[in-house]
């Protein structure tokens, strides 16, 4: 973890298990924040002069009047925009949030637009995404306003705070665990909240839920997809289906979006009866059945209710597409029923075993009758293509298909993360490394792999990635002999000669076939940049 400090604006990384006592600030971001990269160099990059560096300082002279050293903030102390930004610090930073914020001695809410306690409920801070994990989370908690005086803390303000989130007072204050409310009664509490990415809508709610996953920025609202899946195989609770949506798309199972929530703020789970199976062919499920006088369409009875109304039980419209009582898509997503079961025979809601397609098959239909494997010049397939050029969005739709080959080599034997890797594309190197199928360790007919071109490129945290795969670290050569050092300080990747020298396993002396080092390459680097006449 990262910190700052609080009287030298030095940021300062600590392990795992050796953290301070720290403070961190939960705010929203504005106009010309201060960066990692501004920090590394406070003169040189006129950091001091931009408009958010006085949010840095006063936060620092607040947390050390407090007594705090050290202070968490995120637009400082993760590295989102220097040239050697790591995609895996971003992505572990944002899997651990939840965490940091909870393991703070204090946090300091920062409300930027508001002075007095009377105009807290129209901040904007209580309409951005990532504050809602950052109410939650801390024991402590301090609300202050533009001119950095104390409005009160989270204890104080808690009746305004819960009326205006519609967070139990419980949750706020910690005395109950987020795992005593349904999935549905927290998705509405980031019902109307905006991030500046839409994958952010979901990436801001996985401390919520207690669940990690890769991110994908490009992949848009398949992230809340994603979410949802991941929240089924951590949960049994059948809430996550009692979602309402203004649109008129049908068959879905899952949610679009936390907005799809609005209605289910006082929903809450009961003892789940079954578990369900999340599968390529979608989600699995038994549920009973009230079939309607409508044939094929029914009501799947969920085991949830609301409160003041548990007599009664949740249930979503569905259709039987088949008429066979196992494939099912939902429909008028508009409206949910409630119903009274003891007003009914068992006889008439039997307990079926359901398959709901989800989305990502859903999405991929589309395509139902494109050929996906087929061959174009040099024997290039679509996802080739895609890889090379970064359509993240082409490239999921095909990896979605059961029929695709992902490692597909072309006529010179390059796979689609060999392009991935060579155009700098770390969300679809990410997208194929999370497939069974791929070789990481490809060479292909000049003896390259994916970590060859990453390497000559000078892609510091595209070759962090393929690095911390198993399978590569135990292939670290391509097939000339050579090792991504050689390959770095052959094309002169000052940066990634750097990052590789200082990892413990590669040996610097390691001579490729030719017999020629990475220093030696690095000095023809040199000798080829010199005029002819001052050459060797």
């Amino acid at each position: 973890m990262r910190l700052l400090h609080t009287l030298t604006f030095e940021t300062r990384t600590f392990p795992d298990g050796e953290t301070p006592p720290y403070a961190i600030l939960s705010h929203t971001w504005e106009e010309e924040e201060v960066t990692y990269a501004d920090l590394q160099d406070l003169q040189g990059t006129h950091a001091t002069e931009k408009k958010g560096f006085e949010k840095i300082r006063s936060s620092c002279y607040t947390a050390n009047t407090n007594g705090f050293d050290y202070i968490w903030i995120d637009t400082c102390c993760i590295d989102k925009t220097s040239r050697n930004a790591d995609l895996t610090e971003i992505v572990g930073a944002i899997n651990s949030m939840y965490r940091w914020y909870g393991e703070a001695t204090i946090c300091y809410a920062y409300l930027a637009d508001i002075v007095s306690r009377d105009e807290m409920e129209g901040s904007r801070w209580f309409t951005r995404g990532w504050t809602l994990q950052e109410l939650i989370a801390p024991r402590n908690m301090v609300f202050l306003n533009k001119h950095w005086k104390v409005l009160g803390t989270k204890s104080e303000l808690r009746n305004e705070i819960s009326k205006r989130t519609r967070i139990p007072i419980d949750i706020l204050m910690g005395k109950m665990d987020l795992e005593q409310t349904s999935v549905a009664q927290r998705m509405a509490w980031a019902v109307g909240r905006q991030t500046s990415r839409m994958e952010d809508r979901a990436y801001s709610l996985l401390g919520i839920f207690g669940v990690n996953m890769p991110l994908l920025y490009g992949e848009g609202q398949m992230a809340f997809i994603r979410l949802q899946e991941e929240i089924m195989k951590a949960t049994e609770d059948e809430s996550l289906f009692a979602w309402t949506s203004r649109s008129d798309i049908h068959n879905r199972l899952l949610a679009a979006s936390p907005d799809d929530f609005n209605e289910s703020s006082d929903g809450y789970s009961m003892t789940p009866k079954s578990p369900w199976d999340v599968s390529n062919r979608g989600v699995r499920l038994e549920l009973p059945f009230l079939a309607t006088s409508e044939c094929g369409i029914g009501l799947a009875i969920l085991n949830c209710t609301r409160r003041g109304k548990e007599s009664q039980s949740v249930a979503i419209y569905i259709r039987d597409i088949f008429l066979t009582f196992e494939r099912f898509q939902r429909i008028d997503c508009k409206r949910l029923a409630l119903v009274d079961l003891s007003l009914f025979r068992p006889n008439q809601y039997p307990s079926r075993l359901m398959t709901f397609q989800h989305q990502r098959v859903a999405g991929a239909r589309i395509y139902v009758n494109v050929k996906v494997n087929p061959t174009y010049n040099e024997g290039r397939t679509l996802l080739s293509y895609a890889a090379e050029k970064g359509n993240m969005e082409i490239a999921w739709l095909l990896l979605s298909r059961r029929d695709i080959r992902a490692d597909k080599e072309d006529d010179q034997g390059r796979t689609p993360l060999s392009y991935a890797a060579e155009a700098g594309h770390i969300n679809i190197v990410w997208l194929l490394l999370s497939r069974s199928d791929v070789n990481v360790s490809s060479n292909d007919a000049s003896g390259s792999t994916p970590l060859s071109y990453a390497a000559r490129s000078g892609n510091v945290p595209l070759t962090k990635i393929l690095l911390s795969q198993s399978e590569i670290r135990r292939h670290i050569k391509d097939g000339n002999g050579r090792t991504p050092l050689s390959h770095a300080a052959e094309c002169g990747r000052h940066d990634l000669v750097r990052m590789l020298l200082d990892m413990s396993d590669i040996d610097a002396d390691e001579p490729c076939k030719s017999g020629q080092t990475p220093i030696c390459l690095a000095a023809a680097n040199v000798m080829e940049s010199l005029p002819t006449p001052y050459r060797w």
